[in-house]
């Protein structure tokens, strides 16, 4: 059988209670030395984790008061017993002592470390923060001459002062900081080192709140009540903890409430037990009708089964990664980031989900894999280009090689040398501009340009001499390389070469259903049908033979494709043919021909200007 003791001088006056055996359990008095009874002490604060004083333990082992006293003080200063403080009354306990860094790592919030002399060897960012003091404040200072002095109080620079005695304690105390008052309760750790002593550490925990509901539950009670907390102050600790866990819990569901990822709980059988607000957004319901919902009924894309299927992976594992897509009370189909897990709460499991709106991030990736994809072409048609101008260079070189030799026999060599070498060089210069052009292909980012103005620039690029031009275009934007313009002066370039007797050239678009076709015709002699298709070849033409090659690889930069479908010797027609998503309304008038000739204007004799009209 046992007995408890009880001792006043606790905070707020509470007892701390000891259980000493009793009868034969009791420790019987032996004969021996220092050595031996040390060990006894040891053996009996084994048994009495929470501590006891001296004389408990003098009653324990049939020592005397003062002989216990003295025992136990000489355990202390030595560093094998840690004390504790509660008024007048001193409890000791078996050492409690540790390394630095241990220390350190414990989640006490506000640490200051102190060196056996008493100077701020470390500290914090907590503790600096709450008392508004810089790091160079207190570290190297000695504790009682630091600004944290006067905070602190007589009591607790006295439990320090002990501390370096090997001597642990716990004090409340009061402090105002700044216009809020704390209540702290401190607490002075001896710290051992591989040599020794290497100091103290000091800890205070913010007890505001405990100790002023334990005073309001005080407040409240009625003597016998008080008095019976008084001789079993653990009811009241239970009091104090059950609500510390209520407050952690509320402060828990109101922050799960507010983060901007939907959470949901989902029982054993699928069904949905509780959501936030995040998650009642995604989906579009409110959060009462998301309530017994079925997991299936969330995500279109898992089979009937698929929670059971979820619910036996997470036996396994303990969380699980994917992602799918949850169906919206609109129909709207979300992807999502899925993680889920297993919550065990009392003798309830149920799943906790957590999922995150990806369907920016897939946009942005899209547009990753689509910017990559355009890198790999436009690399390729360089590439293409690069072979192909080398070829063509080195072809012209080599032939100018040969009239080379043929210019030294002199006048023998006859006229036309001088002058195919002129022409060679001519071909030469015109294929490396080519070349410079090529080399922005795809090199800056597409964008949307209204259509009558990417066209009127591309033919106010050319002179038109007597050539007539007419423009008629819907009020539309399309999504465009910067060198559609060029695309656009090319094919005014291939009429002015090739068109012979043309008259007229007129650009005009007619929009349908699934986008738009770009029509560019003139009255000139036409293509004929079995050089439709080889006119877009690179090296094809009486010139360079690029002028057409270089307007096919810009348009399918956006997946424009063009093709030839005139009627030879009424004249070509270049059909060019924009996708839907490369097309779009504008809204108001179709903008006039930018930076064309003015609508209307005829040309003087030698003015070398083309009419454009604008309809």
């Amino acid at each position: 059988m046992e007995k408890a003791q009880h001792f006043k001088g606790g905070p707020e006056g509470e007892s701390h209670p000891v259980r000493v055996p009793a009868g034969p359990a009791r420790i019987r008095r032996r004969s021996g030395g220092k050595g031996e009874t040390d060990g006894r002490i040891r053996e009996l604060l084994r048994d009495y984790p929470r501590g006891a004083t001296a004389e408990e333990v003098g009653g324990a082992l049939s020592l005397g008061r003062s002989t216990a006293r003295r025992h136990l003080e000489a355990m202390a200063r030595a560093g094998e017993l840690g004390v504790e403080t509660y008024g007048q009354t001193r409890v000791f306990t078996l050492p409690r002592q540790a390394g630095l860094a241990s220390v350190i790592r414990k989640p006490a919030p506000l640490v200051l470390v102190l060196s056996p002399d008493l100077r701020v060897t470390g500290v914090n960012d907590l503790l600096l923060s709450v008392f508004g003091l810089g790091r160079g404040d207190l570290v190297g200072r000695q504790i009682a001459s630091s600004p944290l002095a006067r905070l602190l109080g007589k009591q607790v620079l006295g439990q320090i002062l002990k501390g370096r005695e090997g001597t642990t304690g716990v004090q409340e105390f009061e402090c105002l900081v700044g216009d809020a008052r704390y209540i702290f309760r401190a607490g002075v750790t001896p710290v051992a080192g591989s040599r020794g002593p290497a100091g103290m550490v000091l800890s205070l925990e913010d007890v505001t709140g405990t100790v002023l509901h334990r005073r309001r539950i005080e407040e409240l009670m009625d003597g016998g009540t008080l008095a019976l907390l008084s001789s079993n102050p653990r009811i009241l600790d239970d009091m104090l903890h059950r609500r510390e866990e209520e407050e952690q819990l509320r402060l828990i569901r109101e922050s799960v409430d507010h983060v901007p990822v939907a959470a949901l709980w989902i029982g054993r059988d699928g069904r949905v037990l509780r959501v936030n607000r995040a998650a009642a957004g995604l989906l579009g319901y409110p959060e009462e009708e998301l309530l017994g919902m079925t997991w299936a009924a969330l995500d279109p894309d898992q089979p009937p089964d698929s929670w059971d299927a979820l619910w036996g992976a997470l036996d396994i594992r303990p969380g699980a990664s994917f992602e799918g897509r949850f169906r919206t009370k609109e129909g709207i189909h979300v992807p999502v980031a899925i993680r889920a897990g297993r919550i065990r709460h009392g003798t309830r499991e149920f799943g906790f989900v957590l999922a995150e709106d990806i369907a920016r991030r897939k946009e942005e990736e899209e547009a990753l894999r689509s910017s990559e994809s355009s890198l790999r072409e436009a690399n390729r048609r360089l590439n293409l280009l690069a072979a192909l101008t080398r070829h063509d260079a080195l072809n012209d070189i080599a032939a100018l090689g040969m009239y080379l030799e043929l210019a030294k026999a002199g006048p023998a060599a006859g006229p036309e040398v001088p002058l195919k070498m002129a022409g060679l060089l001519h071909a030469l210069r015109h294929k490396l501009e080519f070349s410079r052009d090529y080399a922005g292909l795809g090199m800056t980012a597409p964008g949307w340009e209204e259509l009558s103005a990417a066209v009127g620039r591309g033919i106010a690029a050319k002179d038109t001499g007597l050539l007539r031009v007419d423009l008629d275009m819907p009020a539309v934007e399309i999504y465009r390389d910067p060198l559609f313009e060029r695309a656009v002066a090319n094919l005014v370039d291939n009429t002015l070469r090739h068109g012979e007797h043309a008259s007229c050239l007129r650009f005009s678009a007619l929009p349908d259903g699934e986008g738009c076709t770009l029509l560019v015709e003139d009255d000139g002699v036409g293509i004929p049908a079995e050089r439709k298709e080889a006119v877009f070849r690179s090296g094809y033409g009486r010139k360079s033979g690029l002028g057409l090659f270089l307007v096919r690889e810009i348009l399918g930069i956006t997946g424009m494709t063009i093709r030839e479908t005139g009627e030879p010797g009424k004249g070509a027609r270049f059909e060019i043919r924009i996708p839907g998503d490369s097309l779009r309304v504008k809204e108001g008038p179709a903008g006039a021909l930018a930076d064309a000739p003015a609508a209307g204007m005829l040309p003087g004799p030698g003015q070398g200007t083309g009419r454009a009209i604008t309809q």
